[in-house]
């Protein structure tokens, strides 16, 4: 750390330009896998395809034919849709615990 108590250049963490990803899903063609959550949500990208849980229902989207996310490929793909399930687990399971939800004051 710097006197300043901010990490120096040399102690940055990896990162990666996920911009291609957020303008086109079909140009990220990395093969990594990218997981994530928020709330009730959990989520595992590799491209083309996108398993998400909402917190009820699972679904399997293909981005680079369904960039809305309106169809769901999970019966089509069961054995992609098992596999990023699986891989998002695995992940799952060396993060911290998800917090709990936020209750809404009114």
């Amino acid at each position: 750390q710097s006197d300043s108590g901010s990490p120096t250049s040399d102690r940055r963490l990896p990162t990666s330009d996920l911009q291609p990803l957020t303008c086109d899903p079909r140009s990220l063609s990395s093969g990594r896998t990218f997981f994530w959550r928020h709330s009730n949500q959990s989520a595992a990208l590799n491209a083309p395809w996108k398993y998400l849980h909402d917190g009820t229902n699972e679904y399997l989207f293909n981005l680079s034919m369904d960039q809305r996310e309106r169809a769901d490929f999970r019966t089509q793909n069961p054995a992609i849709f098992e596999q990023l399930k699986k891989e998002y687990a695995a992940w799952e399971s060396t993060v911290l615990p998800r917090p709990p939800a936020r209750v809404s004051k009114v």
